[in-house]
């Protein structure tokens, strides 16, 4: 079994990586923040995360809703980073595979909801998943 997992890519995207002990977020920069030369990759080590959070949301559309797993990173020196870990076009092995990675991790994860053993346990999709959770109708 590999060490690292990526969800997106690396031009807007998210990797754990077991062996190396880092998460990488591949931000998606706006041209105004290309301009300023922000940093398109954020890097945490695992010995600078305190805790991870996981966030869900579901975003309503006029044809379609779309839902969203988010990691909230707090690190130990009280700085708060959310990586979106699902897209629209993500693979579902792939996202099973990146959270096997995380769970594995050792890292500390409140997931109130057990969302993330879930999408392990399940062939529903992640929209159903979240509106079971969130008793979102």
């Amino acid at each position: 079994m590999a060490d690292f997992a990526l969800v997106g890519n690396k031009k807007h995207g998210c990797l754990i990586d077991n062996h190396k002990q880092v998460i990488i977020y591949y931000d998606h920069l706006s041209l105004y923040e290309k301009l300023k030369k922000k940093d398109s990759e954020i890097i945490i080590k695992y010995s600078d995360i305190e805790s991870i959070k996981v966030c869900y949301g579901i975003s309503t559309g006029v044809r379609f809703d779309s839902a969203q797993i988010t990691l909230e990173v707090h690190t130990i020196d009280n700085h708060q980073y959310d990586f979106q870990i699902s897209y629209e076009l993500t693979v579902t092995d792939d996202l099973k595979s990146f959270i096997n990675l995380l769970l594995e991790s050792g890292l500390t994860i409140e997931d109130q909801y057990n969302l993330l053993n879930l999408v392990l346990t399940t062939d529903q999709n992640l929209l159903d998943l979240i509106k079971e959770v969130s008793h979102y109708k």
